[in-house]
């Protein structure tokens, strides 16, 4: 790379390192996740969907999937799809409706949060960089539960919490030969999971609270590791194998523990301190996972992929979660994308359609049972300004969770929505 197109490309990349440093740094605005999940209480949080909208039409798939006008940071090796001399920015939102249904009852809750900001660039035709933030679970419920006691007055219990872990990656991919590519992500990991217990108990004249509130801060850099095999079969139609690790994370955390009482007695309030224990040597491990799967696009008009992600969570030394335990987590997912002429004249010849599926053994069990996740996806994708800037949409309709053996049941519907702004770089253009 000569120096005259490295000062080109550092001028032209350095506006979008400013913001994305800027975001980055800006960590207590990006951790305050939104979610009322009440299995969002164990383990680490509800664990985000990996991809973005373009995948999340397509059930999910991401570990073979490589294209030049969508960034897929789940698999690095993907980069090497981008065109030469070009840049692509991607961020998306999305927003969850749920009904929680437990003994008959129902619970509906609304949540919305960003699901990514990322972008990427070739420094050559065989050298490709990306940087983006996007969150890893979140924290988020609150479980109220009345008590009587021997006396038969009535105490109740809440539980509540709030936060999440998110990641800052940047990472690199390259042409190793003309099939295979490889692509590295070094991802730096934090967030706060914030969890309080409260009481409220009667008393003669007056009453008695008592809040304890644990926090634990995660902080550390994991390394995510992909390979993409791509090779043509049935002349123009191309088949991709795909590979992804993510490293085992061991998080040395930080915990506090805060215990206060609050107590009115005839009209008149009181509080104190009753503990304030700090615990820095504890540790919490995030699993190594793995991921396969392949995708065949039939000439740049059918698109059929599939993927299977497994994690082991039964070492993961997370503690107090009831009574609730940590197994193995496997996902099964596929998705379908139809193009009716790419590169066509007419803009409806070049939208997107994408279905597809999912099942999840997720790593929560109780009682012996999963807490299993399952739903159907649909999506679409708009083209505008041309064929390079796409307007993604996905819809995932699905359930999580049983209501057998008195356990909850999780009905939802998620909407995601992202923009994959593409634009060429240092092109020479020739005119007659």
């Amino acid at each position: 790379m000569n120096k005259t197109h490295f000062f080109r490309i550092s001028k032209k990349v350095f506006p979008f390192f400013i913001l994305f440093f800027i975001l980055s740094s800006s960590i207590n605005s990006y951790a305050q996740h939104s979610t009322s999940s009440p299995y969002s209480r164990f383990g680490i949080g509800d664990i985000s969907s990996r991809g973005n909208s373009q995948t999340y039409g397509l059930g999910g798939v991401s570990a073979a999937v490589r294209s030049s006008f969508s960034l897929n940071s789940v698999n690095p090796a993907s980069y090497t799809g981008l065109l030469a001399n070009t840049f692509l920015l991607d961020l998306g939102i999305n927003y969850k409706s749920s009904a929680f249904v437990v003994d008959g009852q129902n619970q509906y809750n609304n949540d919305a949060n960003i699901s990514h900001f990322a972008f990427a660039f070739s420094a050559k035709n065989w050298l490709y960089f990306s940087a983006g933030i996007k969150p890893t679970s979140y924290v988020g419920y609150n479980i109220e539960h009345t008590y009587t006691l021997a006396d038969q007055t009535e105490s109740l219990v809440s539980y509540s919490g709030q936060g999440g872990i998110n990641k800052v990656y940047m990472g690199t991919a390259v042409h190793l030969f003309k099939r295979l590519s490889i692509g590295l992500n070094v991802n730096y990991n934090f967030g706060t999971l914030q969890k309080t217990s409260s009481a409220y108990l009667p008393t003669d004249g007056g009453s008695t609270v008592v809040d304890a509130t644990e926090s634990n801060v995660f902080k550390k850099f994991t390394p995510d590791f992909g390979i993409q095999y791509t090779d043509s079969i049935f002349g123009e139609s191309v088949f991709t194998l795909g590979v992804v690790y993510n490293q085992q994370a061991k998080y040395n955390t930080y915990t506090e523990l805060l215990t206060k009482r609050f107590l009115s007695i005839n009209g008149n309030s009181y509080n104190d301190t009753i503990q304030h224990v700090e615990t820095p040597e504890g540790t919490i491990t995030i699993p190594a996972s793995f991921g396969v799967g392949f995708a065949v696009n039939f000439k740049n008009k059918f698109l059929i992929a599939a993927d299977y992600y497994q994690q082991d969570w039964t070492n993961a030394g997370i503690e107090n979660i009831g009574d609730f335990s940590l197994t193995k987590e496997y996902t099964a997912s596929a998705g379908l994308e139809f193009i009716p002429k790419l590169g066509g004249n007419k803009l409806h010849q070049n939208i997107r359609y994408r279905v597809g599926g999912y099942f999840k053994n997720s790593y929560l069990q109780a009682n012996d049972q999963n807490i299993n996740v399952s739903a159907l996806t649909v999506g679409i994708g708009f083209p505008f300004k041309g064929n390079s800037n796409i307007l993604n949409m996905a819809f995932e309709l699905g359930k999580r969770g049983t209501q057998e053996n008195s356990l909850l049941q999780e009905n939802f519907a998620l909407f995601s929505l992202s923009f994959s702004l593409h634009d060429y770089w240092f092109r020479k253009f020739k005119y007659n």
